[in-house]
């Protein structure tokens, strides 16, 4: 770069002429810049030695365009080198740099410099313009020098200079500055006389001339003045004022002329006085001129707010000048701005300044302007304010005179903090002043130890070449050869690695000879030298010295020799055997290097001191190669000749005959050498744990860890088997008193293995120890940490037995904690028995009260903690109170009829027959009578006949029970326990009843019959598919004891936990049983039969590749031989085997399948069953459950399989086909459109077709079907979708109202049911959820989504695509979701559907993409675009949309269809024809075009003309068909046309309940007096008014899928079903619905059905005033009908119709109380229905069960507890409304009304009528004081608990929704005033009081910043809590990071 424009500038001086040459100046300026700068920064005196003025000029020019800041010394040299023949622009430059260029000297200097500049220029006769004078005087001007303006202006005029307003301007300033008034109104009135136009720059002088002169009024007057001739004060004039303003220290009226501008500003997009980063730094220049502080402080804090722009240099001069007034912390802001300004956009910077290069010129300044005494300062604050740009201030540092070592100290540290890269070459410098005879005793030895640290840290090595170089010397002079306080303070400090590094280099100079040899005994303490790799280490350096030595130095050998023993002497406590390694090791290199004399010395040393090297003669030859004599190798040997050492005996010894004695003497002559052999460790270990010396056995093991051998986990399980006892064997005293040596044993376990790998029974081994021993806490933690990590059964199993051995010594906490490890677990047999035993310990400990406290609190963990067992022990104890709170916590989970049917069985069993049958006979258990068949079931697994017989007695006479379980069940066990009486009493009920049993049951009881001589049963039965299975065998004989599994039920199996499943236990023998030699007699066969299950499918699939063994074995399971058989294809299996009796033996049953659980079962024989038949049946049923790595794999397989099928399948395709999977139609039963497909048969058969929808029924989707299976030449099925929102036939309350149940489970319930039913009816593809957040109830389309908050909005997606999906999507009952609109739907301005969408991306991010990111990332298979436009390109054709969010960020992998006729629409958004619009959407990422056919039509003509590739057609018609495959349609495509479904999973009864138990939970009171509601259920006279009252048809609201609204039940059927009989219900009309006629004709033309009365609208406000007036009270049923909300529905009213309100007002003037039933859509304003009516209960469009419902929650069978998720607003003119809204510059105080200048309304409050989360209930709750854990909270581990009572204080049980939301009050981006990040749901009985815990982490604080990035900030946060977003609580905690 420097060559290239030195050649440059070379070929321009040689051929362009000077004038032309400066003129290059500019152009060249951007590429010389930083080699000119650099020269220039280094210092003046390069300048003023320069001879050449074209370089100066070049130079000045340079560093002036770069950064506007030029050194004086350039300016001065520039000024010297003027001559006559620089150009005007290089004039004017020297003038500016002159004048403002100098940014670090006083303003004295400067205009010193300006007239040094303007004489030269005069004196070489330049021709001066205007523009010359200008910039001369308001350079004198602007640094405040008083000129003479007169003389100035006879300049001007005899040099007849065209003098500019703006020249006026600065002469009637200096007038005004001079105080001559009188000479500044002669002026005025010659600028009359030359005509000269008074701009605003003569303006803005005669507003400062007021200034100067104290007149704030007259300045005044002149801007109005100016404004009032239409001239706008522009930015010149205002920085005229606001700079006489600050000469004058003037703060008031400087904010208010600022204030002005900014107003200015606001009012006109074309004002030319704005006030931007440029401006405000040159006032904050004046400040500094003028030392102006308080001004200047106002403008940096505005300079902060403003978009700085790119201008480092005005910072950076600032910066500067501020250091001249001592502004020090200002000066130190304005670098930070600067800083961050430098860091590119792309880099992730750790901390702020990292990149700003502006910070080393900062200090160099400092240096240069000789103020060095202020870095300190600087830096102090630099690093409070966490700006450590390390590099650039450490070569400052360096580099300068300063010697305190101290700032780069506390910088380095600072860096290691913030995890600066750091660099070795920092380190240097410092070493060198901590060791320099200069500087050493500066340095602290605290201060020496922080710099170790750091080299530590950071793993930096002092290398040695640098270490000598730099440091030796000063290193060694410093210390004067006693290192040993340098050694023990590193290794005191644990700085090991830098205490080796020391060692190693003091090493080397001994060695070098630049310290003496006896350092050496300093080194040797802290070397490490315990290990054989130092000692060996040791030994090269002590060889090294020798050899490097003179070979006849007798001194020297001595010298060492006495090093050794010195060495050896000061370790030998340590390292007894030291000398004698060192010895070995350096005779064993000698022999290695051949030096024979060295090796000889060496020996007769050895000899001297009576070393002996090895055992053996041999061992001694081969360490020195034979190289010694004999008499010498027999002197060095341990062992005389002939004698073997300990290596030869231990390699000669037999280990199958050694003795420990023996092998103890081995022992002791291997340590005598320093050797530890680990096979004869381990061999001894082995020896005295069997001998169960565990003293002995320890101290073998420390010999191992010590030696750092690697010990076998079976060897430490041993140990543990040693150390500990069994559970349930008395604690030895010998094993008590090695506590310690246990917990050493459970440290080695965990650093090698982890104490979770320890078997199962250790564990609880170690626990009971732990627990004996009277340490709880410690056993609890073992417990804690097994169950964890590996919960199987035999955990299980081990941790029963331990607590019921410890079920006393455990504390009610112990047990406690023990409990809380299992909430979070699903419940299974195992687990439930757990609870069982855990609930009967702790009553034993603690009261019944204590006990239900737990269960309440664990029931707010998991809601699957059994209660049955809990029901037996409160009716056992007659805890009935007891007994009362746990049915109502239960309730709250599983629902009354489940909770209530279980109570009813409770009691049966426990003998309480009349309390059981009043619950069985309450209504809502009579309809549900399968129940009572499961609970039956279920009850039959216990051994309480006479339980099961009342349980037949009273389930007798309920209708349609099938009673034949419950018989089975009493058979079974009558016979097991012998009861013939009982036995014979089921056979006579039987025959008297007729009760149908299964025919394997009626056969086994006629053989009992039989076998008392008793005629068999006459009575019907029922076939079973078992008796098909020709394998299959009965059931058991008379005598088995073996239960009958039912058919029914699935329950894992679990292994036996007392067969320990090891690999040695699999080792199978390989002799079959068939060839074993069992006697002839006194054998017995055992046949055992049943079904292998898969468990994961509800045990509903048969498992038939399988291997079934029957196993003989012995105790402890040692396998003797197998009998091996496999289940057929439907998994039934039957076996049989041969045991000889009396069987003494064990037998199990194996099973192992591909990809399943091992199963290991033991079959239980009696001795009975043996002595009485020859064959014993058996009957067993296994469900098995598949291993992780299977579903791994079956996952990876079935990806295989697709890609497989779908690749062979496109290779087939041509390319018309691939398109023609893209094309969806619409033909069948419902038109949802504008358009209807035609030819849709044709183009089927043509393959042009890849999906139908609005076709459902499997009559109507079959044929379609099979066109394509049969016609088509590839066959590929169709795809089948249908709008299902809020339902299929079975419909729910709308989405909006669905929402408000604040309940995900019901929620997601509504989906999965909805699924069913839909792909019952043909369907497999829903066009939901609808997702889009809408905050303007204008919008018709409000009523399907979920509201207005994103938290709330993304939980229900996921729930209701994990409904619809479920966990399987080729099940015959999921479908697939479709989220929609894909995206901003919602956001459509005006609320008129289709309309423009227009918002930011942060807008975007933060509140209306986060439930479409929820959906995807809880796996919708497909999306479908929106209608509307995002950033001017409609969603179908945004590739940012389609491609970079929503499959790169989001990684969606399903397909994208557009809506309706979305592609063709695209032509009237103006992007194109249809042609182009369909290439676009394709190439945009849409993957299936809805209706429009703009693919089918164009895509080929747009592949030949290159608008669109094969590849992307390729790779939409993939997704298609994934899409396809994940449904299971390539494998069967008629699997949803079974035409079975429809009558058996359509419109269910279960279905009709679950829809009016979702109704009612979607209900919100928004009102209520506290006395009118709920109505009483007899004795009073109800007048039910209102057009909806008695309506059916908008029962269902819009888009109500396949629903019949025929089939609904209305309001009025609904109250007279529920209290018809005890009160009189009156029934009238009171209004037509609309009278709107031309609404009337728009909802009419598209089904709306409304009918207008025949008589007149006051005949019938008449007619019901009449029956108003006869009744006690009032419902009006009024709102919405199903056509004015949904699509295309939008309302500029959202009130209630005229004619409505005119009805209302008539009730209300009756004076009864009216309730309000609203039947709604959207949100609506209700201002003057709330002022007067009694209560308002909101419905929204409810379903099916509508009627039902709302008659259940006004009689009070049901306590509302719905709450809003939408804002309602008072009137249609404050929307948008909603609660999550910003915060502006002027709140509005509703308690200062008067306040004007405010963010407000006139006419009307702020607050919406209902906020979010607003909903009443018929009960009082009462929210507590709320607390939090913590106030400081640091990074993102931390976590906020906070806490918050509720109590009920009213009559009745109610649900709350308890709101949790958090505010962000300083940010770097503007949040909402707050945001919903939490609720819970909890139901409280009358008075009862609970505690709500919330925690809150670092996700909830996050959001999408600026750059879109989704982080928290540190500072401080609101947590409020409260009932809704409005009556909330709130604590402040500080989150810092």
């Amino acid at each position: 770069m420097y060559t290239r424009c030195s050649v440059l500038k070379q070929i321009v001086r040689n051929f362009v002429a000077p004038n032309s040459y400066t003129r290059l100046v500019r152009f060249q300026s951007s590429t010389t810049s930083q080699v000119v700068g650099n020269r220039f920064l280094d210092s003046t005196s390069k300048v003023d030695n320069r001879s050449n003025s074209g370089d100066v000029f070049l130079a000045l020019t340079t560093e002036y365009n770069r950064k506007r800041f030029v050194p004086s010394g350039l300016v001065m040299n520039a000024i010297k080198n003027i001559n006559n023949t620089i150009s005007e622009r290089l004039s004017l430059l020297i003038l500016t740099a002159a004048a403002r260029g100098v940014h670090h000297v006083t303003p004295e200097k400067r205009v010193e410099l300006l007239e040094e500049a303007w004489k030269a220029l005069s004196e070489q006769k330049i021709r001066l313009t205007t523009r010359h004078y200008e910039t001369y005087l308001s350079g004198l001007n602007e640094n405040g020098f008083i000129f003479d303006a007169d003389y100035y202006l006879k300049l001007i005029d005899n040099e007849q200079i065209q003098a500019s307003p703006r020249l006026y301007s600065l002469l009637l300033t200096q007038y005004c500055r001079e105080g001559n008034t009188d000479r500044a109104q002669k002026f005025l009135k010659m600028l009359k006389e030359r005509n000269v136009s008074i701009d605003e720059d003569i303006f803005a002088a005669l507003a400062v001339c007021q200034l100067k002169l104290g007149n704030d009024k007259g300045a005044n007057d002149i801007i109005q003045i100016m404004k009032e001739r239409g001239l706008q004060p522009t930015i010149s004039t205002y920085k005229e004022i606001l700079t006489a303003l600050i000469s004058e220290h003037k703060l008031e009226q400087f904010e208010y002329y600022l204030g002005q501008m900014e107003s200015q500003q606001r009012q006109s997009t074309s004002s030319t006085a704005y006030i931007d980063a440029h401006f405000v730094v040159i006032l904050l220049e004046q400040c500094v001129s003028y030392k102006e502080r308080p001004i200047f402080d106002l403008l940096l804090n505005t300079l902060k707010e403003l978009d700085h722009g790119r201008m480092p240099n005005n910072l950076f001069n600032l910066a500067v000048q501020c250091v001249t007034n001592g502004w020090h912390e200002s000066a130190i802001e304005l670098l930070q701005i600067q800083t961050e300004l430098d860091i590119p956009d792309n880099v992730e910077s750790p901390h702020q300044g990292i990149h700003g290069r502006h910070w080393t010129l900062f200090f160099r300044q400092l240096f240069e302007n000789d103020e060095s005494h202020l870095i300190d300062t600087y830096l102090d604050l630099m690093m409070q304010k966490s700006l450590v740009p390390l590099d650039g201030i450490l070569r400052v540092l360096y580099t300068s005179s300063n010697e305190d070592h101290r700032l780069p100290l506390s910088y380095l540290e600072r860096g290691q903090e913030l995890r600066h890269p750091m660099r070795t070459n920092y380190f240097y410098p410092l070493l060198l002043k901590a060791y320099s005879p200069n500087t050493c005793q500066n340095w602290t030895d605290d201060e020496r130890l922080r710099l170790y640290r750091l080299l530590d840290r950071l793993a930096i090595p002092i290398e040695s070449l640098t270490y000598s170089r730099l440091l030796q010397q000063s290193f060694h002079q410093y210390y004067q050869n006693n290192f040993t306080p340098l050694l023990e303070m590193l290794a005191q400090n644990n700085l090991q690695s830098i205490l080796d590094r020391m060692c190693r280099l003091l090493l080397i100079d001994i060695r070098q000879k630049t310290l003496p040899l006896n350092i050496t005994q300093q080194i040797a303490p802290y070397f490490r030298l315990n290990m054989h790799r130092r000692q060996e280490e040791f030994s090269r350096y002590l060889f090294s010295v020798m050899t490097d030595s003179n070979k006849t130095d007798a001194d020297r050998f001595e010298a060492l020799y006495q090093l050794i023993d010195l060495i050896s002497k000061d370790l030998s406590t340590e390292i007894p055997t030291l000398k004698h390694e060192l010895y070995l090791n350096l005779l064993r290199m000698s022999a290695q290097q051949h030096q024979t004399d060295l090796t000889n010395r060496l020996a007769d040393r050895c000899i001297q001191e009576n070393i002996k090297l090895g055992g053996s003669m041999n061992e001694i030859d081969l360490l020195t190669g034979y190289v010694l004599p004999r008499d010498t190798v027999e002197k060095l040997a341990r062992y005389k000749p002939g004698e073997l050492s300990w290596k030869e005996k231990l390699s000669n010894l037999d280990w199958s005959k050694a003795n420990l004695t023996t092998l103890e003497q081995i022992y002791q002559d291997s340590k005598q050498d320093g050797r530890y052999p680990f096979d004869l460790q381990e061999r001894l270990l082995s020896l005295y744990i069997k001998k169960k010396s565990i003293q002995q056995a320890f101290a073998i093991l420390h010999e191992i860890v010590s030696s750092r051998q690697k010990i076998d986990s079976a060897i430490f399980h041993r140990l543990f088997n040693l150390a500990t006892v069994k559970m349930g064997d008395n604690i030895d005293s010998s094993k008590a008193n090695h506590e310690n040596d246990l917990k050493y044993l459970c440290e080695l376990y965990d650093k090698s293995y982890g104490l979770v790998n320890l078997p199962s029974e250790l564990t609880f081994r170690l626990a009971n120890m732990a627990l004996v021993n009277g340490d709880q806490d410690s056993a609890i933690k073992i417990i804690s940490n097994r169950i964890n990590s590996n919960l199987n059964d035999e955990t299980y199993h081990y941790l029963m037995k331990f607590l019921k051995l410890n079920s006393s010594v455990l504390t009610s906490d112990g047990l406690m904690s023990i409990g809380n490890l299992f909430l979070n677990f699903r419940i299974n047999e195992s687990v439930r028995k757990f609870w069982n035993l855990f609930f009967d310990i702790l009553l034993e400990k603690t009261s019944a009260q204590d006990v239900v406290q737990y269960y309440s609190d664990a029931m707010r963990e998991n809601s699957n903690v059994p209660y049955f067992h809990l029901f037996e022990l409160f009716i056992s104890k007659d805890e009935l109170n007891r007994l009362q709170d746990v049915v109502d916590i239960a309730t709250l989970q599983h629902g009354p009829r489940n909770v209530l049917h279980d109570l009813g069985f409770s009691l049966i069993q426990n003998g309480k027959i009349k309390q059981a049958e009043k619950i069985f006979q309450t209504p809502w258990l009579k309809a549900r009578n399968d129940r009572i068949n499961l609970h039956s079931l279920l009850f039959a697994d216990s051994n309480n006949l006479d339980a099961l017989i009342n349980a037949i007695k009273l389930t007798r006479n309920l209708p349609d029970v099938d009673q034949k379980q419950l018989y089975t069940s009493a058979i079974r066990v009558a016979i097991r326990l012998d009861k013939s009486d009982v036995v014979d009493w089921l056979c006579k009920d039987i025959q008297e009843h007729q009760v149908q049993l299964d025919i394997r049951v009626k056969k086994f009881l006629n053989a009992h019959l039989l076998s008392k001589g008793l005629d068999p049963l006459k009575i019907k039965t029922e076939d079973n598919e078992l008796e098909n299975e020709q394998n299959l065998v009965s059931f058991e004989d008379t005598a088995g004891k073996v239960a009958e599994l039912r058919t029914d039920e699935c329950e894992l199996t679990s292994n036996d936990a007392d067969v320990q499943l090891t690999t040695k236990t699999f080792l199978q023998s390989r002799q079959f049983c068939s060839e074993a030699r069992f006697p002839s007699r006194n054998t017995r066969q055992i046949i055992i039969s049943g079904r292998l299950v898969d468990y994961t499918t509800r045990c509903k699939r048969g498992i038939s590749q399988a291997d079934i063994e029957i196993i003989h074995g012995q105790s402890g399971f040692h396998p003797i031989c197998r009998e091996l058989h496999h289940p057929n294809s439907r998994g039934f299996y039957n076996l049989s085997t041969v045991i000889a009796t009396p069987f003494t033996g064990q037998l199990y049953i194996r099973v192992t399948s591909p990809g399943y659980e091992t199963v290991l079962k033991r079959v239980p024989i009696s001795l009975s069953s043996q002595r009485k038949r020859k064959t014993i049946f058996l009957q067993l049923k296994l469900a098995m459950v598949r291993s992780e790595a299977q579903i791994e794999q079956q996952q990876d397989q079935q990806t295989q399989r697709m890609n497989s099928i779908v690749d062979t399948l496109m290779s087939q395709m041509t390319i018309e086909e691939k398109i023609g999977q893209l094309n969806l139609v619409t033909v069948g039963f419902d038109v949802t459109g504008p358009i209807v497909s035609e030819n849709v048969d044709e183009n089927i058969r043509q393959g042009r077709i890849g999906g139908v929808f609005n076709t459902f029924t499997p009559k109507g989707v079959r044929p379609l079907q099979e066109l394509a299976m049969n016609h088509t030449r590839l066959k590929i099925p169709l795809i089948f979708g249908y709008d299902v929102i809020h339902g299929h036939r079975t419909i729910f309350p709308i989405s909006l109202g669905m929402s408000t149940t604040w309940d995900m489970a019901v929620i997601e319930t509504s989906a999965r049911i909805a699924a069913q039913e839909a792909t019952a009816d043909g369907l497999n593809w829903v066009f939901s959820p609808m997702v889009d957040i809408a905050r303007d109830p204008r919008w018709g389309r409000i009523s399907e989504g979920a509201g207005e908050d994103p938290w709330l909005g993304s939980q229900i997606a996921a729930a209701m695509v994990r409904g619809y999906q479920g966990s399987d999507l080729s099940s015959s009952n999921t479908v697939m979701a479709c989220l929609k609109h894909f995206a901003l739907y919602g956001g459509a301005e005006a609320g008129r559907d289709y309309n423009t969408v227009d918002m930011s991306r942060i807008t975007m991010y933060n509140y209306f993409l986060p439930p479409y990111h929820a959906a995807v990332e809880a796996g919708a298979g497909s999306v479908m675009t929106s209608f509307n436009e995002i950033d001017s390109i409609p969603a179908s054709g945004n590739r940012w949309l389609l491609q970079d969010l929503l499959r790169d960020q989001w990684k969606f992998n399903g397909f994208v269809v557009t809506d309706f006729t979305a592609i063709n629409e695209m032509i009237e958004h103006g992007v194109g024809n249809l042609q182009e619009v369909s290439a676009r959407a394709l190439n945009a990422g849409v993957d299936m075009d809805m209706v429009g056919e703009g693919f089918l039509t164009t895509l080929p003509k747009s592949i030949q003309e290159g608008k669109v590739t094969e590849q992307t057609i390729n790779q939409a018609c993939r997704r298609i068909l994934e899409a396809k495959y994940k449904l299971g349609l390539f494998d069967d495509p008629y699997r949803y046309c079974d035409d079975s479904r429809p009558g058996t999973d359509i419109f269910t009864n279960e279905n009709r309940l679950a829809a009016r138990d979702f109704a009612r939970r979607s209900f919100v009171l928004l009102k209520t007096d506290r006395k009118t509601l709920p109505l009483a259920r007899a004795n009073s006279t109800i007048a039910l008014i209102g057009p909806l009252a008695d309506d059916r048809r908008n029962l269902i609201g819009s888009w109500s899928a396949a629903g019949n609204w025929s089939q609904s039940v209305t309001v009025r059927e609904g109250i007279i079903n529920l209290v018809g009989n005890q009160n009189q219900v009156l029934v009238a009309k009171g209004s037509n619905l609309i009278e709107d006629t031309y609404m009337l004709q728009q909802l009419n033309a598209h089904g709306g059905e409304i009918v207008v009365d025949t008589q007149s609208a006051q005949q019938i406000i008449d007619e019901a005033v009449g029956i108003a007036s006869r009744s006690d009270v009032v419902v009006a049923v009024v709102g919405e009908s199903q056509g004015m909300t949904g699509e295309a529905a939008s309302r500029a009213d959202i009130g209630l119709p005229e004619c409505q309100k005119r009805l209302l007002q008539a009730l209300f003037n009756t004076g009864k109380p009216v309730v309000i039933v609203l039947m709604n859509g959207r949100p609506m304003t209700l201002t003057w229905e709330h002022e007067h009516a009694a209560a308002i209960l909101e419905t929204w469009f409810a379903g099916t069960e509508a009627g039902n419902a709302i008659a259940e929650v006004l009689f009070g069978l049901y306590n509302p507890a719905g709450k809003l998720t939408t804002t309602f607003p008072r009137h249609v003119g404050q929307i948008p409304l909603y609660y999550n809204h910003k915060r502006t510059g002027r709140p509005f105080n509703a308690t200062q009304f008067t306040d004007k200048y405010k963010s407000r309304y006139l006419d009307i409050p702020n607050d919406p009528l209902y906020p979010f989360g607003h909903g009443l209930s018929y009960t009082t709750f009462e929210f507590g004081t709320i607390s939090g854990d913590k106030s400081e909270l640091r990074g993102d581990s931390d976590r906020l608990t906070v806490r918050v009572p509720i109590s009920n204080r009213g009559a009745y049980g109610g649900e709350e929704v308890v709101q949790l939301y958090i505010s962000d009050p300083a940010a770097s981006v503007t949040r909402a005033v707050r945001e919903l990040k939490n609720f819970k749901k909890i139901y409280l009985r009358a008075q009862q009081t609970d505690e709500v815990t919330f925690v809150v982490t670092t996700n909830d604080l996050k959001f999408y910043n600026t750059n879109l990035d989704y982080v928290w900030e540190e500072g401080d946060f609101i947590i409020h809590i409260g009932p809704d977003s409005v009556n909330t609580q709130s604590i402040r905690v500080k989150w810092l990071k």
